[in-house]
This record gives C-alpha cells, structure tokens and sequence, in this order.
C-alpha cells in the first residue's frame, strides 16, 4: 500500500507536490474509510477533482511512472519542460508490503535515462516518531547496502552496476538475506500498483484471463455485472459463441478491427430471455464495467492498489459511487483505489469520504499545477469546512480553486454572424 508520494519537476508539475495516505487522527469520522496496519491508520480511496487540463491525470501518471522505473519497464521522458528546472525527476514514496514500511527514493534523468540516486530503507515507527534502516544507496560517486564488506567498498563497483538500471534489479546477492527480502517486496509493491483509463478503450483480457483461470473471480464478476442492475437477465463468458440474434453481420465490421478481441464475443447477456454477445449489444458503460470488474477483483483479491483515471466516464454516478464505496468498506483489508473524476456528486462528506481522502488539483502559474489537501480548509473565513456538511455547492462556486468558466456563446455568435 501506499504510505504517502511525493514528486518534482514531473510534467506539470515543476514544484514538488505531497500525497499522504496517512489518515489524519483529527478527522473522527469513518474510521472504516483507513486500515490500521501497525498502529498507522491508511487510506483505502484517495480521489482528485479539478477543472480538465490541470494536472489530475499526471499525478496518477507520475505514480504510474515510478513503478515503472522501479522495475525498468518502458517510460517516455516526463520531466517538467516549461520551468527550466533541468532533466532531472524526483521521487519518493513511503509503502507498506509483507508487514514492512519502506522509503524509496530515485532521481531520474530524463536525457540520459539514467538513475542518478537511489536509496531504500526500511521505517520502524514508535508512536509519533520513527527511525530508519538504510538498505541501500548508491548515487553517481558513491554505492553501499546492507551487509556489503570491506573489500567491497572501492570505487570499481560502481562500474558493475550500471546507471540506466534500478538497483534492485541488478542486485541479486542471494546469501544476504537482508537485502533479497527487501528486494523481493520491492518487486511485490511495484507489482501490486495497476492502471486503468476509462475515458478510452478499456483492456478486456485481464477480465478474460482471471475468467479462464480462477473460478471465484469468474463467480465475483458475473454477480459483479448482474449487480450493477443495468437491466441484464444474466450474464457470463462461455467458451462457445452463442446467440439468438444474427451477428454475422456486426462480426463483420468488427473483424478488422486491429483492437478487438476474439475472446470478448464469449462475453454474453441476457435480455427478455434473448441471449447475445454482450459485446454488440450493451453499452459502452456496461462494457467498461466488464473490463473494470477484473480490475476490481484482483485488487480486493491480492491488496493491490488500483489507479483508475476518469473513473466516472460512461457510468452512472451511482456506480461510481457504489464501486468507490466497495474500496472504503470495512470488508476491504488491503486494496486502495486512487482516482480521477469530474463528478462533483461524488464530493459527498456526509456518507462517503473524510476531508483527508480528497485532493483539489488546479493551476498555479504558467509553468506549474499544484495539489491541495480538502483537509486543508480549516475555517469558514478561509473557505474550510467543518467535515459533515454538502460542500458540493462550493466546490462549483469555486471556494476551494478555479472552476471553468467557459465562454462558448461567443462561438455561437461566430456561427451565426453572417460576416
């Protein structure tokens, strides 16, 4: 899980923007909303809100973005390129995994794709203060870990492991058991981060693939679907292609679709007792639901934490809601969902979310966003709020950042001048 993110010169972002997981021990209410994992209390949902183009999906891309880094899987540059701050990225999280907290902390440069400083330590916290434990830390002139000798210690192995690789992926010292525990949950905690874009095609065969090879989740996702109440009799996957329509006629315009796949056509649902592919005949929202339900499994399922972006696109606010809620129930033990929405029905304190599970995204100047705390509002002659009350009306007043304020009737005007 994630403790708590921070990230610089990362796209638009140029200064330094904080994510804290950590539940705020201020806020009494809903304490089913965090899990208390060695005595620290962590939040299962974060959401962003925010006008379009500010910087929501770059902040889940800049989490994104580290776990590809920690396991070298492919990235594009990211760094910030209208603040003349240089090519340089930095990261640091704090995560819990195997009933252990870690920091790790990486500088990326973006040019020459490499890793000019890394660490990992381990955090033991007592109460309110904490210590740590260095695992490793290695930089362009310097390199130590955890149980290294003497002999060791020169400048020569730096050399050995090269600047455009994670450490831990280099290091495979299997007689240090220190340091392989550390490195193997280091490949679990970047393992158990997944994304999901909503506003686009969403990818099926995660849903697919955990429907061929793990009955509960074929269970949990067929009950899933049905549960939405999207006015579906039954739904399922079955190995055959079965209908009682003709569909050799939407096969066809589909065939040379590069994206389609085959498989999906075993999706099938039920309406008025018909049987069909639920491909040709449900909506779009209901098929992203079908690919999201995959998602969802697996995280509850396996304690991942679950990034989805624009979770709201295409589906009916409560469901979002009802999805966002699966996450914040007391029966969620490990899993977090992080997410982006436009839905500002979803700004709702008096059922649903802490102030601390809320984040506002806006413009700071012309070369960086920034991100704020809703806890950060403390009073009512600063635009706070208590905690308990319907703030929806004003976010849309926008009392907690800028909110569009579009103009389009002057384009309308241009369409019907007759000059």
């Amino acid at each position: 899980m994630i403790c708590n993110f921070s990230v610089k010169n990362f796209k638009a972002f140029a200064d330094e923007v904080k994510i804290d997981f950590f539940a705020n021990k201020n806020i009494k209410r809903f304490d089913y909303n965090y899990l208390n994992l060695k005595e620290k209390d962590l939040l299962k949902t974060i959401g962003f809100y925010g006008p379009n183009n500010t910087g929501k999906t770059c902040i889940l891309f800049a989490l994104v973005s580290l776990r590809n880094l920690m396991i070298n899987e492919n990235h594009d540059s990211f760094h910030n390129v209208f603040a003349d701050l240089g090519t340089v990225t930095s990261f640091k999280v704090e995560y819990y995994i195997n009933d252990s907290f870690y920091v790790y902390k990486v500088d990326f440069d973006n040019a020459t794709k490499e890793y000019l400083y890394e660490s990992l330590s381990l955090k033991y916290y007592d109460g309110n203060s904490s210590k740590f434990e260095k695992i490793f830390e290695r930089s362009v002139n310097k390199m130590t870990w955890n149980g290294i000798t003497n002999s060791l210690k020169n400048a020569n192995l730096i050399k050995v492991f090269s600047l455009t690789l994670p450490f831990m992926v280099l290091f495979n010292d299997v007689g240090n058991e220190v340091m392989m525990k550390a490195k193997n949950d280091y490949i679990d905690f970047a393992n158990s981060i997944s994304y999901l874009k909503m506003d686009g095609p969403v990818d099926i065969t995660k849903t697919i693939s955990l429907i061929q090879n793990d009955q509960k989740a074929r269970n949990f996702i067929k009950e899933f679907v049905k549960n939405c109440d999207l006015h579906i009799d039954d739904f399922g996957f079955d190995e055959e292609v079965v209908s009682d329509a003709d569909i050799n006629d939407k096969l066809s315009k589909i065939n040379s679709n590069s994206a389609f796949v085959k498989e999906s056509l075993k999706f099938f649902s039920k309406h008025n007792g018909y049987r069909v592919p639920s491909i040709f005949f449900d909506s779009v929202g209901t098929l992203k639901l079908v690919a999201l339900s995959g998602y969802i499994y697996e995280a509850l399922k396996k304690g991942k934490t679950l990034i989805i972006d624009e979770i709201d696109s295409s589906l009916h606010h409560i469901l979002t809601k009802s999805i966002v809620a699966m996450f914040n129930n007391m029966l969620n033990k490990e899993a977090q969902l992080v997410f982006t929405t436009h839905d500002a029905l979803l700004l709702d304190l008096k059922n649903m979310f802490r102030k601390d599970q809320i984040y506002l995204v806006d413009i700071k100047n012309s070369y960086s966003s920034k991100i704020t705390r809703l806890s950060e509002f403390t009073s009512r002659d600063s635009n706070g709020i208590r905690g308990d009350e319907n703030i929806i009306e004003y976010y849309l007043k926008g009392q907690f950042g800028s909110i569009p304020t579009p103009d389009l009737f002057s384009s309308l005007e241009e369409v019907a001048s007759n000059e």
